[in-house]
């Protein structure tokens, strides 16, 4: 008698756990509010109000509503140029750069964010001093140098448009890096430069012997 009653108690546990889903299909699962939680499912289907309404008490509003008219993210900064195409690139980043400057100042939190960026995006492809040796580069093409005169003689805006848009063989981000950590990378990458030695073309000038320019000791 007293494991009828025992097997009576769990059956009756147990069907009363498994009721009838959220949407409104029986999904036979143990604890549904833990297996269907209600709260709002990232990137799930919007459910509106007047869908949980009609007769479905248990239909929560799910996923990300569709913004106000004219509402932008927080971290939202604008990027006039266009991407253009053909000779036209070149002529817009020359426009950008002459007429954007980096609105960052160049301070050690910045670079150190600049860094941290670098790192996680650009050095898989760049290498750790952008000369194009990351670690995916075989089989892969190798990208552009960020060493080369041509990279160095670009504006940080010039820059930032290569990073924003991509290029033949490098992927845009701006739907990967906010705008604010793209140019702090360029700080850095500013500074990986500098360290990483003199421009290409600065190895084709005439040797210049400081000797002759010492000032000569005099005799007292």
């Amino acid at each position: 008698m007293r494991k009828i009653l025992l097997t009576t108690v769990f059956v009756a546990t147990f069907l009363t756990g498994c009721n009838m889903g959220r949407d409104g299909q029986s999904i036979g699962q143990y604890a549904p509010n833990m297996y269907d939680e209600p709260t709002i499912k990232t990137q799930g289907q919007n459910r509106l109000a007047a869908e949980a309404d009609s007769g479905r008490n248990n239909v929560p509003v799910q996923g990300m509503r569709q913004p106000a008219e004219g509402t932008i993210s927080v971290d939202y900064q604008p990027f006039a140029y266009p991407k253009g195409s053909g000779d036209s690139v070149e002529v817009i980043r020359k426009t950008a750069g002459e007429q954007l400057a980096n609105p960052l100042p160049r301070t050690a939190a910045v670079l150190e964010r600049g860094q941290a960026v670098y790192r996680m995006y650009c050095a898989v492809c760049h290498g750790t001093w952008g000369t194009g040796d990351g670690p995916i580069v075989d089989p892969y093409p190798k990208p552009a140098s960020l060493q080369s005169t041509k990279i160095r003689n670009y504006p940080d805006a010039a820059l930032f448009h290569v990073v924003w848009y991509g290029g033949p063989s490098m992927p845009g981000y701006r739907k990967q890096i906010l705008a604010h950590d793209i140019w702090a990378a360029i700080h850095y990458i500013r500074a990986v430069q500098k360290a990483y030695g003199p421009m290409a073309d600065d190895a084709t000038l005439p040797v210049i012997d400081t000797s002759k320019s010492k000032p000569q000791a005099t005799k007292s």
